[in-house]
């Protein structure tokens, strides 16, 4: 589950009920919750479908501390960075992203401070620190290159 701020008016006249399919265009926001970064999205514009849309987002912004290349015990190369990315506040916004495979080999010679554009989906994931459940929103890198 991804969190959705909405004002009321974005809302009204939609008639949306549990379980409707919805095209949410906005931005991609994030905060700092005791020490974990918590995704949320800030829609421009919400309306009903009838028929799914893609989970794809699409982002533009600045690595901000240097990347994690690692393999798993299967051998999938990863690579987790952080983009930072700046919203029409000119806030700063820090998206986990995770990139497998071939782009996960493509971006090991990224540095911190380099810009890049990011194409995927939001994924959610529940992990355990300190005994205790937590879920993980980050953005799954289909495509990735730099600016």
């Amino acid at each position: 589950l991804l969190t959705v701020v909405a004002l009321g008016k974005m809302i009204r006249g939609n008639e949306l009920t549990k379980g409707d399919f919805v095209n949410i265009e906005g931005e991609v926001k994030t905060y700092n919750c005791n020490g974990h970064v918590k995704v949320y999205i800030h829609p421009y514009k919400i309306e009903k479908t009838e028929e799914p849309y893609f989970d794809e987002v699409v982002l533009v912004g600045k690595i901000c501390k240097q990347p994690i290349n690692r393999i798993t015990p299967l051998g999938t190369e990863i690579t987790d960075i952080i983009l930072t990315v700046t919203d029409k506040l000119e806030q700063f916004n820090y998206i986990p992203v995770v990139i497998w495979n071939s782009n996960a080999r493509k971006c090991s010679n990224y540095k911190r401070g380099d810009t890049i554009y990011v194409k995927g989906r939001l994924q959610s994931r529940e992990y355990t620190k300190n005994e205790e459940t937590k879920t993980a929103i980050e953005l799954s890198a289909k495509e990735i290159g730099r600016v």
